[in-house]
């Protein structure tokens, strides 16, 4: 038990990190390829959609988790 609660954080640590340096790769990308400006235009699109994704679950994802 005690070694797949460790595997499962392991995993899970690796995913985070991938997805980290992805997001970062992808905004250093966008930024040297289009410029400024539209690093900036990107960054707003992706921090709205951000902020709509949060507001659009009304906290489903926490009675979820205490249902199940």
């Amino acid at each position: 038990m005690k070694s797949k609660l460790l595997g499962s954080s392991g995993l899970m640590i690796v995913v985070k990190l991938l997805g980290a340096a992805s997001a970062y790769a992808l905004a250093w990308l966008v930024g040297r390829g289009f410029g400024p400006e539209a690093y900036g235009q990107f960054e707003l699109g992706l921090t709205v959609l951000t902020m709509a994704a949060m507001f659009s679950r009304f906290g489903l994802d926490a009675v979820m988790v205490k249902w199940l």
